[in-house]
C-alpha cells in the first residue's frame, strides 16, 4: 500500500473528507485543535515521518526535563517507540517516528498514530508542567504511564 493510500484510508477512518500530501510531500493533521501531527514522506526511501511540535522547551530547569525526556526514550518505553527531540532552530521539543510505508497494514498504522497523539498529549503535558514550575522531578519506577507498555522480562528479570 503507498502512503497517499494510508493517508486516504486515515482520513475516511476519521470521517475526513480527504487527506493529501501536498507538493513537498507533506500533510498535517490537528487532533483535538491541540495536537498537530504532521506526515512527512520521503519518497526515494519509502519512508513516511511523523513528527509533533510540543512546545518550547522551559526556561529553567531544562536540565531535569531533558532527564525525563532521556529516560522515556529509553526503548521507546514512554514514548510508543517514537522519540523526543530537540528542533535547534525553533528551540521547541518534537515528538518524531518513522516508519517504511509499504511494510504496515491500516489497522497497524491506525493503531499506531493514535498511540503516537496519546505520546504527544502526554509529553505536551509534561514540558507544560515543567515551563509552569520551572524544575521537574524526574519520573520514578513508581509513577505509572498510561500508554507505557509493561516490560514483559526481555529485558528485566
Amino acid at each position: 500500500m503507498n502512503v497517499q493510500q494510508h493517508l486516504a484510508d486515515i482520513a475516511a477512518k476519521l470521517g475526513l473528507p480527504t487527506l493529501e500530501l501536498n507538493e513537498s510531500g507533506c500533510a498535517r493533521l490537528l487532533f483535538d485543535e491541540t495536537i498537530a501531527v504532521n506526515f512527512e514522506h520521503n519518497e526515494p526511501e519509502g519512508k513516511l515521518s511523523l513528527y509533533s511540535y510540543l512546545g518550547e522547551l522551559p526556561a529553567g530547569g531544562r536540565e531535569a526535563f531533558y532527564r525525563d525526556m532521556l529516560v522515556g526514550n529509553l526503548l521507546g518505553l514512554q514514548t510508543q517507540d517514537s522519540t523526543l527531540g530537540i528542533d535547534p532552530e525553533l528551540n521547541e521539543v518534537v515528538l518524531s517516528r518513522s516508519m517504511m510505508i509499504e511494510e504496515i497494514s491500516l489497522e497497524p498504522f491506525a493503531n499506531m498514530l493514535d498511540k503516537f497523539v496519546g505520546c504527544a498529549e502526554y509529553w505536551t503535558l509534561q514540558l507544560e508542567n515543567s515551563r509552569q514550575r520551572g524544575t521537574e522531578s524526574a519520573p520514578t519506577a513508581s509513577e505509572p504511564v498510561g500508554f507505557s507498555r509493561p516490560m514483559d522480562g526481555n529485558l528485566r528479570v
